[in-house]
């Protein structure tokens, strides 16, 4: 059974890093080499969901950016790919749902057709004139077009 929590206190550097490569984003090395990117993470305005297998090994989380007053931002939801298609994702995404639903919720789709599909599954409706930017990809990073 996947437990779910919010408190960031809860997990540690190791653990946040191991989940970002294991998902493709970036090197964990790349996030240890900075003893405050856990805070900077999820620091204020920044808010964690996460989840833990049985095993007790964090598996998957979201980060949201919010002023809690007007709008949140869905910064990534990240499942480790052994947990993927077991509902972890959704569930994490649910949860934000659940906290922010009385804002206007964004979220940009990293891979159009699957990523529009999780978001509706959760009642995000996309919006034509939304522009989304990126920040320049990493040099060890294929650049997608």
């Amino acid at each position: 059974m996947t437990h779910f929590f919010t408190n960031p206190a809860l997990v540690t550097l190791e653990e946040v890093a191991e989940l970002y490569e294991a998902v493709g984003f970036g090197t964990r090395d790349h996030y240890l080499s900075n003893p405050k990117m856990l805070e900077r993470l999820f620091g204020p305005g920044v808010f964690g969901f996460f989840a833990r297998s049985a095993q007790g090994k964090l598996v998957g989380f979201a980060r949201v950016m919010s002023d809690d007053a007007v709008c949140a931002w869905i910064a990534e939801v990240c499942v480790n790919p052994s947990y993927q298609c077991n509902g972890i994702g959704t569930a994490l995404g649910k949860l934000v749902v659940d906290r922010f639903g009385h804002l206007a919720i964004y979220a940009d789709g990293l891979t159009e057709r699957n990523d529009l599909k999780f978001l509706a599954k959760l009642g995000c409706v996309p919006r034509r004139q939304l522009i989304a930017c990126s920040r320049r990809p990493a040099a060890h990073s294929p650049v997608v077009r």
